[in-house]
């Protein structure tokens, strides 16, 4: 409740405003009295505010009258040595609630042929006067009542409510009209849910013949999302065409993020009118503990919430939360334990009882404007991206890239915090964050991606599956911090790169998270899923493990090749795996082998072999001498190995045509070859 107040003469004495608000409930009189000073009164500019939640006073009931009084005083100045009083008085009755009118067409509208419509209510409120093109090449004009109607108010239930609810005429000669149905099999017109419930469902049954149904989405309240039959956000579309027969469900649901226990990849889909991470993210899980826990987890929750920088390829702390952008989030678990006694015969135990005090699940909204377009610039590589305020989803199909072909085989990828795994996508929805690989064309150091809402909503696909290779093995990967899935395999078709139809690379790994992956050395690095015409693979993990695959497969392991088809238990590092033992012979010396191709523009594979597990380092110098480049400065085991350089310095800037040389050292062997860089 807001008043506006101006004195142009003396000023206002803003700490004079009061305000006694009665509400009556059925007749009866309860009133709340706020002072001057009171932390519910809140000024901004020429604005008194009286925040009503602070003050204590809610609004329960539709039918409620409410009287507000309104006092304040100004200065004393030379024309008036005392003070003015206002007062205002302000009455009003709470009628709250929402609504939705459907028109129901009775024929397929064809939509795409609209050039020039008109969509508006006339000055009663009660039909939509609309001009649409439905043959593409002549225009109509018709006023359309609403049929259906749905909603919510305080007084409204899934059940029928007499007086609300409007009961849809008996069947009669004639095709079978479209309704609402609920429990029991009443069929209504007009349908009504509670104002406060958190979720629930509309069920519509349509009639015996095909047909449009219609709305306007700008009805459809702040706060609140309609999904229609799982997919369709009614707030990016304006209608829906139908079968015969069919039955449409319409989901409302408040919460736009959901956590649950573990890591979660989430984002904002609106302008938070508050984005501090507290305001957005901390507060609302700190509010559901018990005060006294309260400080000591707030400061937990917020060193746990993260935002990947894909130009220095790090995590980084949140302050402040941008519609657009992923956001990783710890939701913890908290526990409290108690003794309780045991008397069993007559010996009496303590056990210790384990009390959940959070379950690290929740669901809330964020309050703001809802984000329906947003264009992100993404960088070469790895990058998270949010949504759209669009809960059904939008397909990759329908983003706009630029510059185009920059989304190699559409590695788009959401968390999973169930198995701590990532799961492919082929669009977003609202609420959830993503991860994104982006390789611009030969020239361009980023690309813009621009995703709308869209009026054209339509269903997300399905993600395609990759190809079977010719053989296949599935390596499984445990630690105590939960286990990965990997799978290598072998085609006669496939090659040493990305191959998209048999290939999936995956993201970095979360903050401080187990991690185990196949190592290759092209822009993407890291693979769930790796398969090679021929040759060895190299499998990394960051924790001690256990190692078991289903297929004939060995590890190397302090220079001895060991089965995994057994359980092998390793220290955290790098492994090579082969397929057959006895062609896996460590090499007998050291070797720098040419780089392929040479000449090369912009990337060249290095490969060198190395006869036991050792430090080397292999580094780029220009022709001056000068170190650009350091691709390899660690410890391998012993085995054949190949590096890619992209042509590029250590700073990421690319390297102009020249000669170019590289070197390999370590204890016990020095190589240096030549290559020509050439544009």
């Amino acid at each position: 409740i807001s008043f506006d107040v101006y004195d142009v003469l003396s000023g206002v004495n803003w700490g004079t405003a009061s305000f006694i608000v009665t509400v009556t409930t059925d007749g009866v009189p309860e009133p709340f009295d706020i002072p001057a000073g009171s932390d519910a009164i809140e000024f901004y500019g020429n604005t008194v505010l009286l925040n009503l939640e602070t003050a204590g006073i809610a609004f329960t009931l539709g039918g409620q009258e409410v009287e507000v009084n309104f006092t304040i005083a100004d200065n004393p100045d030379y024309v008036c040595d005392e003070a003015n009083i206002l007062e205002e008085l302000l009455d009003f009755t709470i009628d709250p609630g929402w609504k939705v009118d459907f028109v129901v067409w009775d024929t397929l509208v064809d939509i795409s042929c609209v050039f020039d419509t008109t969509w508006g209510i006339d000055g009663f409120g009660d039909s939509f006067v609309v001009a649409i093109d439905t043959t593409c090449d002549t225009t109509i004009t018709e006023a359309w009542t609403p049929t259906l109607t749905f909603g919510a108010t305080y007084e409204g239930t899934p059940g029928y409510d007499p007086g609300l609810d409007v009961a849809a005429p008996p069947p009669g000669p004639g095709p079978c009209q479209s309704a609402f149905v609920i429990e029991g099999g009443t069929r209504l017109t007009s349908d009504y849910r509670g104002l406060m419930d958190e979720t629930f469902e509309w069920i519509l049954t349509c009639g015996d013949e095909a047909g449009t149904l219609i709305w306007f989405p700008d009805e459809i309240p702040d706060g609140i999302n309609l999904v229609m039959n799982g997919y369709l956000d009614m707030r990016t579309t304006d209608h829906y065409d139908y079968n015969a027969g069919d039955v449409i469900l319409i989901n409302m649901y408040r919460d736009i993020i959901s956590l649950k226990a573990g890591w979660n990849l989430v984002s904002v889909p609106v302008e938070p009118i508050d984005p501090g991470i507290d305001a957005v993210f901390v507060e609302p899980i700190v509010s559901v503990l018990p005060e006294e826990i309260r400080p000591m987890w707030r400061e937990i929750i917020r060193g746990n919430i993260w935002h990947y920088n894909p130009t220095l390829r790090r995590y980084e702390p949140v302050v402040n939360v941008e519609s657009g952008k992923g956001y990783f989030i710890l939701s913890p678990v908290i526990t409290s334990s108690h003794m309780e006694m045991v008397i069993e015969d007559t010996e009496t135990t303590y056990v210790e009882v384990i009390d959940t005090i959070f379950d690290g699940n929740i669901s809330f909204t964020v309050p703001g404007a809802p984000v329906m377009t947003f264009t992100e610039r993404l960088v070469r590589g790895w990058n998270t991206l949010g949504s759209v305020y669009n809960f059904g989803g939008v397909p990759i199909s329908d983003w706009t890239i630029d510059p185009e072909g920059s989304l190699t085989g559409g590695l788009l990828f959401s968390y999973n915090t169930g198995t701590s795994g990532y799961d492919r996508e082929t669009g977003v929805k609202a609420g959830i964050g993503y991860w994104i690989f982006v390789m611009p064309p030969y020239g361009f150091d980023y690309t813009d991606v621009t995703i709308d809402a869209g009026i054209l909503a339509k269903r997300l696909p399905v993600a395609s599956a990759i190809e079977n290779p010719d053989w296949v093995a599935d390596i499984s990967v445990s630690s105590d911090d939960g286990t990965r899935m990997l799978t290598i395999g072998l085609d006669e078709n496939a090659t040493d790169n990305y191959d998209a139809s048999f290939d999936l690379p995956i993201p970095p790994v979360l903050p401080g998270a187990f991690d185990a992956y196949i190592l290759e050395s092209d822009e993407f690095g890291r693979y769930a899923v790796s398969v090679k015409k021929e040759g060895s693979w190299t499998l990394c993990i960051n924790s001690p493990a256990v190692i078991q695959s289903d297929a004939e497969l060995y590890i190397l392991v302090d220079n001895r090749w060991t089965s995994i088809q057994n359980p092998v238990s390793v220290p955290a590092g790098e492994y090579l795996l082969k397929t057959d033992a006895e062609d896996s012979a460590i090499p007998a010396e050291f070797a720098l082998l040419p780089n392929v191709p040479n000449p090369f523009n912009p990337t060249t594979e290095i490969a060198f072999d190395l006869p036991n597990e050792c430090r080397v380092e292999l580094s780029i110098y220009n022709a001056l001498g000068s170190s650009v480049r350091t691709l390899v400065d660690e410890t391998l085991p012993g085995g054949h190995h190949t590096v890619v350089w992209d042509g590029r310095d250590n700073a990421g800037k690319p390297m102009p045509t020249g000669i170019y040389f590289y070197r390999l050292t370590s204890d016990e062997f020095t190589s240096t070859r030549k290559m020509l860089l050439l544009k």
